[in-house]
């Protein structure tokens, strides 16, 4: 029995609110990062350096997007759909095609859990040091 999705609103690129959203979670990783471990001396140049790696991160995708979409040929031109849509239309993945709502939840939960995980450790090490718990 054949379980792939059939659907005839198949879309194979990422809405922006979920690259947004991966951004925001991005910033506060890092946002995190600098409140509960920033300390004197070389400390702060390791979250620096590790601050600019995660901007490179978010830069290199979002300029190779900007130089995609001037470059891209007139017959592709850009579609702009609701987030409601693309969350019930069906995501073209590399194994097949699965719905728009797994697919960002795919996308997101990685980069959600490393992000609030790191805002947890960074509260209570914050909070411990600091002689308030």
């Amino acid at each position: 029995m054949d379980n792939k999705r059939k659907s005839p609103h198949v879309r194979a690129d990422i809405h922006p609110f979920v690259g947004l959203t991966v951004v925001g979670l991005t910033i506060w990783l890092v946002l995190w990062a600098w409140i509960g471990f920033s300390a004197k001396g070389y400390t702060d140049f390791t979250l620096a350096v590790v601050a600019f790696f995660f901007l490179v991160a978010i830069a290199i995708p979002g300029i190779l997007l900007q130089v995609w979409r001037h470059n891209r040929p007139a017959r592709e031109a850009p579609h702009r759909h609701s987030f409601a849509a693309w969350l019930l239309s069906d995501f073209q993945t590399w194994t097949g095609q699965v719905g728009g709502a797994q697919a960002a939840m795919e996308i997101l939960l990685p980069i959600a859990a490393v992000a609030f995980g790191m805002s947890g450790f960074a509260a209570i090490l914050y909070l411990t040091v600091h002689g308030i718990v």
